[in-house]
């Protein structure tokens, strides 16, 4: 099992990091066959071996006991604080286990929302005015946003994403020049 946090602000960069992994817990989430340790043969593929195998308890209460230890390290190796992060963006689909750890780090909920609704709003991500919904005081009351839209703007499905990706192609294609003309020169 694997945890990582990365605490970075625009323009300057990673400021600090903590990756951590823990092999011993490679059973809870895995694909059994296909790899080196056993190659996919017909046995493995008829033993549905070759499929992803998460076990879901014992995964939350890993993810639970270790994300916020390694966001704290990751904060301390930063000298930052939790209340001087804007946004957190974690690498986890599961909602419940998201808040719990919110809950677990003391994260203000609704200071959370008031952040992340604009940055999804940016983005182009619709959240359904039924589910979130700006109040008078100007705030933002809180459900969830349509996942699967969320899932398809990050692949490069929405309103934004098409400059995104052309921004991209020009970096990538300033760094190809870059590397020639060094090779040129050496």
């Amino acid at each position: 099992m694997d945890e990582g946090w990365i605490v970075e602000r625009t323009g300057n960069g990673v400021l600090g990091w903590r990756l951590v992994t823990h092999g011993e817990y490679r059973d809870l989430v895995e694909v059994p066959a296909g790899g080196t340790r056993k190659p996919l043969d017909a046995q493995a593929r008829e033993a549905g071996e070759h499929l992803f195998h998460m076990k879901g308890r014992p995964v939350r209460e890993y993810a639970l006991r270790t994300l916020p230890k390694v966001i704290g390290e990751a904060l301390d190796s930063a000298g930052l604080r939790l209340e001087d992060v804007d946004r957190f963006i974690l690498h986890q689909a599961n909602t419940r286990l998201v808040e719990e750890c919110c809950r677990e780090l003391r994260v203000d909920r609704q200071a959370w929302l008031n952040k992340i609704i604009p940055v999804f709003r940016k983005l182009g991500v619709h959240v359904d005015p039924a589910l979130v919904r700006q109040a008078p005081s100007g705030e933002w009351e809180f459900a969830m946003p349509d996942w699967a839209e969320v899932k398809k703007v990050i692949a490069g499905g929405g309103p934004a994403s098409q400059r995104r990706l052309d921004w991209v192609r020009r970096a990538l294609d300033r760094n190809t020049r870059y590397r020639r003309a060094l090779r040129e020169v050496s």
